[in-house]
């Protein structure tokens, strides 16, 4: 019997090559989300593509932040504040933001 369970949906989610556009910021969050802990540059390669392609929601924002924060060193914390900046500059009502 094949295996049907949660773990087989996303890889094959993971495997059916999620991009990096401005209308899947769900998949980009996915995606980065999963390789985060054993790749964080290359999670925050992905947000940072996603920023670019077009407007993201605060939350990519915020996850790229956390990624800067933890995986950057000492300049982490600098790194992270300066994305939480920018993300308030396009997104100036969010509450999400400034909690």
């Amino acid at each position: 019997m094949a295996d049907t369970g949660p773990t087989t949906y996303w890889r094959a989610l993971w495997s059916s090559g999620i991009t990096a556009t401005a209308s899947r910021s769900p998949a980009v969050a996915l995606r980065a989300y999963l390789v985060a802990d054993k790749k964080p540059a290359d999670a925050a390669g992905l947000l940072r593509k996603a920023i670019t392609a077009g407007q993201q929601p605060p939350s990519i924002y915020l996850m790229l932040a956390a990624i800067e924060n933890s995986a950057s060193g000492a300049e982490g914390p600098n790194n992270a504040l300066a994305i939480v900046d920018e993300a308030i500059q396009k997104h100036p009502g969010s509450l999400e933001l400034v909690q």
